[in-house]
């Protein structure tokens, strides 16, 4: 999910799993795909019974994306 300060959207993400860790390399939100640069920050939540994990990212126009 990309999020926002007020919703989540449904996102397409490319991730590898190595180690014991997750990184996130591509992902799709609306018609558009974005190559991860830089992971910044990761931490996890709970919420409820859901267990959430989030990364800040950038792209390769370092735009900056909160990815849940």
């Amino acid at each position: 999910m990309v999020t926002s300060s007020v919703e989540r959207e449904a996102i397409e993400v490319i991730v590898v799993f190595a180690r014991g860790t997750i990184r996130p390399l591509r992902f799709r939100w609306h018609t558009r795909a974005y190559a991860v640069k830089r992971v910044h920050l990761v931490h996890d939540r709970r919420e409820g019974r859901e267990h959430l994990r989030f990364f800040s990212v950038t792209d390769v126009m370092d735009n900056p994306f909160r990815l849940v």
